[in-house]
């Protein structure tokens, strides 16, 4: 290092940074600000490796040492300076933040710079920190910031486009879109910076704002800070309250209550009701008077004492007491006392009442109150009215609509017999035409004037008439029609017509003489039904028989009377459910006659029921079959011994035949028979002579069905027969015919077929 001299040498020394000159990276070199950075005391600061993890000069970070290897070793091979931004430590172990520079001088000869940075990154860290709390303080105060160059927003916080109603922040618009141009300029000839201006807005909805702004510099060449702050509510709230103050001034100044302010007992304003209270025109007359001047004696003494209790806090009562007045008159007045200000000073509010007036007050109230009353019930008159009316108007289009919609005939008349008026069924009934006026007499549509004179009496002299009559149309026509007639009466009971009901019961009187005819031929039809008919109330006795009933059961007339259901009904459970029972069951029931008799009946019955479905009855209908009964169980016996006949004779074949040669019966022997013959293939509904024709043979010549003909003619035959089986055998057979009528018709055929010897095996039985 001996070939560093003259002004290279100082220049080493002076360096403000901390040199180390290196040789194949051990330091052979450091200037005094080396020794001062590091805190070394040493004279000679040689012979170590400032890269040294652990005894160098850096406090690695983790991939530190092995980036700043790395960059190390591509400078030396390039030649190019390295530069990084690394953490120191000196010897006492204090660490502080600096910035590092090699640099190249010869071939392994290198300059290590070293740069304490502590005081620059403290500073950058602060100025950071400070912008942000800027940000923070912008971004949430209550006013809106901007700001502003040459008329252009360049930036602004999210305050000020909320208040003037936008989602983001309006930069680059011109401020007179949100400012009115006129206290913009009034804004901007202020020269001093700071002063608070209000100033008139508008947001982007169109709607009119107030701000309070203030103008500042902002720092920079041409830029101004504007902060706003929205003042509309506060100014709503003072326009509010003036047009407050102005509506109190009016209410007192024509209030016709005198107002007094009293300051020191002295009067300092009053209203223009006190001023006629104390009949005086103008305000100076009576200003700076000690109000108590108008009070004499005693009362003056209690005015006096209500003041001071005022002053004190307290609050007197109210009292009426009387007022000597400047012109010498006395008036009775009404007195209220309690604390206000006045010019910015204690006061006391005295409001005054002209008693005077009260009375008739009082008398126009009452006026008033009458007034109203009468109104009010005179309103209510008229709506009751108005409601009557309303439902005397529905009434009579009710009754109109009932009288237009009857099928009855419905007249009105007068006393005269003259017709007033009548309903649509009335016109029709009559062949009157509604449309064509003409006068008709009650007695015109009667047939009879007997029946005329007799209904006509009968509403003069009793007021109503009710009966049977003939009806007589325009046309001539008559027809019976029941009617109803009675007397129309004014409040006072005089006589103003009458009113007649009347219906065509032609069709009804036929109807009944149907029903009568009906119910004689049902009775006559019930009286000779050979079946058991009758009908019981809910307590089982007996309220109608038929002649059947009687003749099968031994009972009469009188004695049915004594007894009930449960004594001929064989088994019947007594209690309240026997109908429920009964009803709606079929089938054979066993009926005890009076005598004792068992009768076997077949049939059924229901239960009779009232409008609210409750059992009022029962009705039935036997058949006595207990003969029937009798012959079947005769039948059986005969039949079972027919049977036992028919299918225990040995040898003999039976069997019927109907007209279509079709088998209907047989006995045993023949299914036996059938069986072997035809191997179970004979069709018995087939026809039988021609099937036994396939099983004869030509040569007998007996095929011909004259036999059977003759038998279906009613005469019995008889004749023999060979015929084959299966397997060819033949066997005889001798067959008699005997014709079966019923209802003197012959129907079937029986035929009886032993066997005939005429083969080696068969021989006759």
């Amino acid at each position: 290092m001996k070939n560093l001299k003259g002004l290279e040498e100082k220049l080493f020394e002076r360096a403000a940074e901390a040199h180390f000159i290196l040789k194949d990276g051990i330091v052979v070199k450091s200037n005094r600000h080396a020794k001062r950075i590091f805190h070394i005391d040493e004279d000679e600061w040689l012979g170590f490796n400032p890269f040294d993890s652990e005894k160098g000069l850096f406090k690695y970070l983790p991939d530190e040492e092995s980036l700043l290897k790395s960059k190390l070793d591509k400078a030396r091979l390039t030649g190019k300076v390295v530069k990084m931004k690394i953490l120191s430590r000196r010897d006492d172990g204090i660490e502080f933040h600096s910035e590092l520079k090699i640099a190249q001088i010869q071939d392994n000869i290198e300059d290590l710079q070293i740069q304490d940075i502590s005081e620059r990154i403290y500073f950058d860290r602060a100025i950071r920190e400070s912008e942000e709390r800027f940000r923070k303080l912008s971004q949430f105060a209550m006013e809106g910031i901007a700001i502003i160059k040459d008329g252009v927003i360049k930036d602004a916080n999210d305050q000020f486009a909320v208040m003037f109603g936008h989602d983001k922040v309006p930069i680059g618009d011109n401020i007179l879109n949100f400012i009115d141009d006129r206290d913009w300029q009034r804004l901007s000839a202020r020269r001093n910076w700071g002063m608070h201006c209000e100033l008139r807005g508008i947001t982007k909805q169109g709607k009119p704002i107030y701000v309070e702004a203030t103008r500042s510099e902002s720092g920079k060449d041409g830029e101004q800070l504007l902060m706003v702050y929205d003042i509309t509510d506060r100014k709503r709230i003072e326009f509010d309250l003036l047009q407050t103050k102005e509506r109190f001034r009016m209410l007192v100044e024509s209030s016709p209550i005198g107002l007094f302010l009293v300051v020191d007992g002295r009067i300092k304003y009053t209203n223009a009701g006190g001023l006629d209270i104390l009949n005086e025109r103008i305000e100076d007359s009576v200003y700076d008077e000690l109000f108590t001047s108008f009070f004499k004696g005693k009362e003056k003494d209690i005015i006096s004492d209500d003041l001071e209790k005022v002053r004190e806090g307290e609050r007197p009562p109210y009292r009426e007491v009387m007022m000597n007045l400047l012109d010498g008159s006395e008036k009775e007045v009404g007195v209220r006392m309690s604390l206000s200000f006045h010019d910015r000073q204690p006061a006391i509010q005295i409001t005054l009442n002209d008693l005077s007036t009260r009375i008739q007050l009082m008398r126009e109230q009452m006026r008033a109150t009458l007034a109203e009353e009468s109104n009010m019930m005179l309103k209510e008159e008229i709506t009751k009215h108005k409601k009557t009316q309303a439902k005397l108007r529905e009434a009579e289009e009710l009754n109109r609509s009932i009288i237009e919609s009857s099928i009855d005939m419905i007249v009105a008349f007068d006393m005269k017999g003259n017709l007033l008026q009548y309903n649509h069924a009335f016109a029709v009934e009559f062949g009157v035409d509604p449309s064509k006026k003409k006068q008709l007499k009650f007695n015109q549509i009667i047939a009879n004037k007997k029946d005329s004179q007799e209904v006509w009496d009968g509403v003069k002299n009793r007021n109503y008439y009710s009966g049977e009559i003939l009806g007589k149309r325009i046309s001539g026509e008559t027809f019976s029609m029941f009617i109803s007639v009675a007397t129309m009466r004014d409040e006072d009971g005089n006589e103003l017509g009458a009113m007649g009901v009347g219906r065509d019961v032609t069709d009804l009187k036929l109807a009944e003489e149907e029903l009568k005819a009906s119910e004689e031929r049902y009775r006559e039809i019930l009286d000779n039904a050979s079946d058991i008919i009758y009908v019981v109330d809910s307590y089982g006795s007996f309220t109608y028989a038929n002649p059947a009933f009687f003749e099968k059961l031994g009972y009469t007339e009188s004695t049915i009377a004594n007894i009930t259901i449960h004594d001929i009904y064989e088994g019947l459970p007594k209690g309240k459910n026997w109908i429920k029972k009964l009803d709606g069951t079929e089938g054979e029931e066993v009926f005890l006659g009076a005598n004792g008799d068992r009768l076997t009946v077949i049939g059924g019955g229901s239960a009779q029921y009232d409008s609210n479905g409750v059992a009022v009855g029962f009705r039935g209908i036997h058949l006595d079959i207990t003969d029937i009964i009798k012959e079947q169980s005769k039948a059986k016996v005969s039949e079972a011994k027919l049977n036992s006949i028919f299918n225990t004779t040995e040898n003999l074949l039976m069997f019927t035949l109907n007209k279509d040669r079709q088998i209907t019966s047989y006995n045993e022997n023949f299914a036996s028979l059938s069986e072997r013959l035809f191997k179970g293939k004979l069709d018995h509904s087939g026809h039988f002579i021609d099937t036994v024709n396939e099983r004869i043979s030509d040569e007998f010549g007996i095929k011909e069905a004259f036999f059977f003909t003759k038998a279906f003619n009613g005469i019995a035959q008889d004749f023999e027969v060979p015929i084959k089986d299966e397997n060819g055998e033949e066997k005889w057979y001798q067959v008699f015919l005997n014709p079966i009528s019923f209802n003197d018709t012959v129907n079937q055929t029986s035929s009886q077929t032993p066997l005939l010897p005429r083969s080696k095996s068969c021989i006759l039985v």
